[in-house]
């Protein structure tokens, strides 16, 4: 069955449908999102093709992949178009995030004398004397804590934020829509864009989706079936 976010079950023949991997058209999902404001089904298979689509058929809705739960979810969001008109800006602050994530990181390296060529001394720096800490200096503006795959630095001076993925080491300038809006929220240059996305999380993942199909942004496969993209 393909279910609506409201729980209501728009069509009973789930196994017939992902038996013969048979997505929904453009056209079926364009009358269902008449009457309800968010979607969401189930896939075997998907082809970029059909991906980009959803994306240029559904101009006022976000189109979110989860490769992992094979599943598509359609949300209302700011048009594509007024995205795209600050494409450049939003690409400026991808490129930042980037710049600014290997940076900090590279003064891990420095400081703590960690190989980011594979991140070897970075595991022991959870812990002071063998108790884990919860929080590290990095300098006089700069502190960091380790936690999973991630890396979160804050600005102690501007409140600055980064949360950067360590495990595509020996880069670390990829993102996701949660990393890219803490960043761009929190980084006072690009505040106005942030307000401009109107301060909203699927407006940011959208965003970064539209500008990987308009060949701005590269996608890099992580574990799990998750995608982060990249400035390159």
């Amino acid at each position: 069955m393909w279910m609506i976010s409201g729980g209501i079950l728009i069509f009973h023949e789930m196994k017939s449908f992902l038996k013969n991997n048979e997505l929904p058209t453009v056209a079926a999902l364009q009358d269902v999102l008449k009457s309800v404001s968010s979607y969401s089904f189930s896939f075997i298979t998907l082809s970029q093709n059909y991906y980009a689509q959803l994306v240029d058929s559904l101009p006022h809705h976000a189109v979110n992949v989860d490769e992992y739960a094979q599943t598509i979810s359609i949300y209302p969001s700011i048009s594509s178009e007024k995205i795209l008109n600050r494409k450049t800006e939003i690409l400026a602050c991808a490129q930042s995030f980037r710049l600014a994530a290997n940076n900090l990181m590279s003064m891990i390296g420095d400081n703590f004398d960690v190989d980011l060529q594979t991140l070897d001394g970075l595991y022991h720096l959870r812990f002071i004397e063998g108790i884990r800490v919860k929080s590290r200096k990095l300098n006089d503006e700069w502190i960091f804590s380790l936690h999973g795959a991630e890396c979160r630095f804050e600005n102690i001076i501007t409140g600055q934020k980064l949360a950067v993925i360590i495990i595509t080491f020996p880069e670390f300038g990829y993102l996701n829509a949660y990393f890219f809006h803490l960043f761009m929220s929190t980084t006072a240059i690009f505040k106005p864009l942030n307000n401009y996305l109107e301060n909203n999380l699927t407006n940011v993942s959208k965003a970064l989706d539209l500008l990987v199909l308009e060949g701005m942004l590269t996608e890099k496969e992580m574990p799990l079936g998750s995608k982060r993209k990249i400035a390159l």
